[in-house]
């Protein structure tokens, strides 16, 4: 997951924020489309296995929480910005 999370943020430079939501069971085909569906000028949401990322563009509105209307197709998930699944990966894998 952290290998993905350092591809999409080079993949996508200039990011407002990266927030990756660990997703408790990985979305089925049509769930993961509709997930990616909600993909806006606000940014992106893209899957990979259990773990969606919000990539948010410079402009969306700070202090939404949920800028691209996603949450509510993930299940039961949490989520932290790239910095903290970065900073675990680092610590304990």
């Amino acid at each position: 997951m952290a290998e993905d999370v350092a591809e999409l943020s080079a993949a996508h430079p200039g990011l407002a924020r990266h927030y990756v939501y660990l997703l408790k069971e990985p979305p089925a085909h049509e769930e993961r489309a509709a997930i990616e569906a909600t993909s806006s000028g606000e940014g992106r949401m893209v899957v990979r296995g259990r773990a969606a990322h919000a990539l948010l563009s410079p402009g969306y509105q700070e202090g939404r929480v949920d800028p691209l209307a996603a949450a509510k197709l993930l299940g039961v998930a949490t989520n932290r910005t790239h910095t903290v699944v970065t900073a675990l990966a680092a610590r304990w894998c």
